[in-house]
């Protein structure tokens, strides 16, 4: 504001010039908090999205690999117990490939 007062006495041409450069201050300005917002919820929806890709695939590969399409045991306990032993065989065969590929090499 300081230099708006000073430009008075210099006529309105710099007023105008300044007036001008404080737009495109202003505007640049907001594109870049703009952008800014833009670039954070893209790498959190994007971090977002990486995690729930992983869960996904990780149960595609209990439903196919072990049958969990259906449990044959009944109510809350039962589904823990079903989905739990279905993760248990399914870190036992990545162990067995784990020590298939040492032993190997």
């Amino acid at each position: 504001m300081e230099i708006a007062r000073t430009s008075r006495s210099k006529g309105p041409q710099v007023q105008k010039k300044l007036l001008q450069d404080y737009r495109k201050l202003l505007t640049v300005t907001r594109k870049v908090v703009n952008q800014a917002k833009r670039y954070q919820e893209e790498i959190a929806s994007g971090v977002k999205r990486a995690k729930d890709t992983e869960a996904e695939g990780r149960i595609s590969v209990l439903k196919r690999r072990h049958g969990l399409n259906c449990c044959r045991y009944r109510g809350q306990a039962g589904m823990q117990r079903c989905v739990g032993l279905g993760v248990i065989a399914d870190n036992l065969i990545n162990i067995g490939r784990f020590l298939a590929v040492a032993n190997s090499g």
